[in-house]
């Protein structure tokens, strides 16, 4: 099963994207800024943009939804708490 690491642009993101690389696992890495670590790792098989966690959790959820439902069954890892709080909000 594939990963999606959201929060790419903060340094313990980038690190579970190397460690799921290594480990063999294709990973997305989603970002809000273009040039963020993670999106530009060589373990990232794909890159996506969207909302910041902190600051449009909502948009930052639909993104997640719709990057699920475009690339498959996703494993996410949030890379930040407010992220897996949007997640998780009702």
């Amino acid at each position: 099963m594939d990963a999606l690491v959201t929060d790419a642009h903060i340094p313990s993101a980038v690190a579970a994207i190397r460690a799921l690389g290594w480990a063999g696992i294709r990973t997305t890495a989603l970002a809000p800024e273009r040039f963020a670590a993670g999106r530009w790792s060589r373990y990232a098989d794909h890159r996506a943009l969207g909302p910041d966690s902190t600051s449009d959790p909502v948009g930052f959820a639909a993104a997640v939804a719709e990057l699920a439902g475009r690339r498959g069954p996703l494993l996410v890892y949030p890379g930040q708490e407010e992220a897996l709080s949007a997640l998780l909000a009702d």
